[in-house]
C-alpha cells in the first residue's frame, strides 16, 4: 500500500488542497498531523509483507514488543519523504508529530 497518498475514501489532493485554501480564506491556519510510530489498520488485507516502503514482516512490532525508535536509521528517509508529500498539495505551515515516548 501506498502510505505517502491521500487515502480515496478521504477524498484526493485536489479536495485536499480546496479544504485548505478554503481553511486559509477563513484566516485560519491548516497544520497537518502526522502519525509516524503506526498507521491506520489494513482495509481487507491479510498478507503485511505487501506493505510499503518497509516490507518485511520483521520492520513491524509484534504484539507486546516494544516500538522501535524513531531514532532508527531506517526511519530518516521515510520521515522526510512523508513531510515532502503531506505538503505537496498545498503549502503546510505547521506539522504535529504524534510518536510514542515509551
Amino acid at each position: 500500500e501506498d502510505f505517502l497518498s491521500i487515502d480515496p475514501h478521504y477524498g484526493t489532493s485536489q479536495d485536499l488542497s480546496a479544504l485548505i485554501a478554503s481553511v486559509h480564506q477563513r484566516g485560519w491556519t491548516y497544520m497537518q498531523d502526522l502519525v509516524l510510530n503506526h498507521v491506520r489498520p489494513l482495509r481487507g488485507a491479510t498478507d503485511v509483507n505487501k506493505v510499503v516502503p518497509y516490507n518485511r514482516v520483521s520492520d513491524y512490532n509484534t504484539l507486546g514488543a516494544p516500538d522501535r525508535p524513531l531514532s532508527a536509521e531506517e526511519f530518516g528517509e521515510y520521515i522526510s519523504d512523508s513531510l515532502v508529500s503531506a505538503s505537496e498539495p498545498t503549502p503546510v505551515f505547521a506539522f504535529q508529530f504524534g510518536t510514542n515516548s515509551r
